[in-house]
């Protein structure tokens, strides 16, 4: 390892645990419950982890785009209060430490069946999510 690659990686660390301790202090005793209960992914960790990398060494931004119904809109909040726009809260400055600028999208549609709309999903997300 060179003495850049150590030290990237000694900041990863320090912003992933900045993470999961301002995780925990926003969501205390219930915080390892939602970790468990709510990380799936679609594919697997190690191609999220792969996406990162690329983006960081192409110099683009990483794109999150979110699905989903009512909850994910935002219904009975703001928008700026949906669970993607407060993730891209979260995730903001860790990115911009690692120097990869983050996208996030928010595609839900509260309301309205998935069909015919599943069909369209890369026209709501976008190719490059």
């Amino acid at each position: 390892d060179t003495p850049t690659a150590i030290t990237t990686h000694s900041t990863n660390i320090v912003v992933l645990e900045n993470i999961r301790h301002e995780f925990q202090e926003r969501y205390g005793k219930y915080a390892d419950t939602i970790l468990q209960k709510g990380i799936q992914t679609f594919g697997s960790t190690r191609h999220t982890a792969q996406r990162l990398v690329r983006a960081a060494a192409h110099r683009r931004p990483f794109v999150m785009s979110f699905a989903g119904y009512s909850v994910t809109v935002g219904r009975g909040n703001y928008f700026s209060q949906s669970f993607p726009l407060v993730m891209e809260r979260i995730l903001q400055r860790p990115f911009s430490i690692l120097g990869i600028e983050l996208k996030v999208r928010n595609a839900a549609i509260g309301g309205i069946p998935s069909f015919p709309y599943g069909f369209c999903m890369n026209n709501f997300w976008g190719m490059d999510a």
